[in-house]
Order: C-alpha cells, then structure tokens, then sequence
C-alpha cells in the first residue's frame, strides 16, 4: 500500500473503487501492524491462514461461492482468544474498590454482600 507523510505523520493511500464515491483516493490512518507483521497477535495470524487457503482453493469462483466458502470455512473463533476471567464482586464493588483505594472505611455489612459476576453488558447484533 503506498504511503505518504503529512506534518510527521504517517497515512496510507486507498484506492475507492465503488461507483458511489466522488473521490477515487482518500487517506487513512494506518493500522498498528502496518509495515510490522510481529505486532499481529496469533489469532489475528490464525485468521489470515485461514483466509488464505480458502482464497487459494476457491480461485476463479464467483463472488457469492466464494462468499458462501469463506463463511463456512474461515468464519468462527481461531481458539487463540484469551479467556477473561470473571471477577465476583458484589453489586456495589466497584464503589467499595474505590473505597478501599481511597482509603475510606467499609462497612461489614457491605463486605458481606452476596456476589454477583461483573461482565460487560451484551450488544444486541443486528440481523439482516
């Protein structure tokens, strides 16, 4: 991808293909690995192999057979995610953290909550 440095810093140059776009370039920051492939975690290069091999064995398809390819052979988790752990606090633990960061004194019957897990809130995927 070509290159090119504005006021110090770094842009790529890409090409907009799509009849909808006015310009036919535009810049963009480029992504952390750009011109580093070590900085790739092993998932991420997991993925690319097996994007890969899917690209080599569906040559010269049509784009939908390729599509359908992609989806059922190089789509789902790589098994390189790192598993989070979840941490048990009680409802009101992230105050009580504070607290006890701030130095401030808990009271016994706050430490004595009944624990609930504390993990993000889902995102509901919108479906075509």
């Amino acid at each position: 991808m070509p290159s090119i440095t504005i006021f110090g810093k770094e842009f790529i140059i890409k090409q907009l293909r799509a009849p909808r776009f006015k310009k036919q370039f535009t810049l963009a920051t480029p992504p952390p690995w750009y011109r580093n492939p070590g900085a790739l975690s092993e998932g991420q290069v997991a993925q690319i192999m097996r994007l890969s091999a899917v690209a080599v064995r569906s040559r010269g398809k049509r784009l939908k057979e390729l599509m359908a390819e992609v989806k059922a052979k190089a789509s789902g988790p790589t098994g390189y995610r790192k598993v989070k752990e979840r941490i048990y606090l009680p409802r009101i633990g992230r105050i009580l953290t504070l607290a006890e960061k701030y130095g401030i004194p808990i009271p016994e019957e706050l430490r004595t909550a009944r624990p609930v897990p504390v993990t993000a809130p889902a995102v509901p995927r919108i479906r075509e």
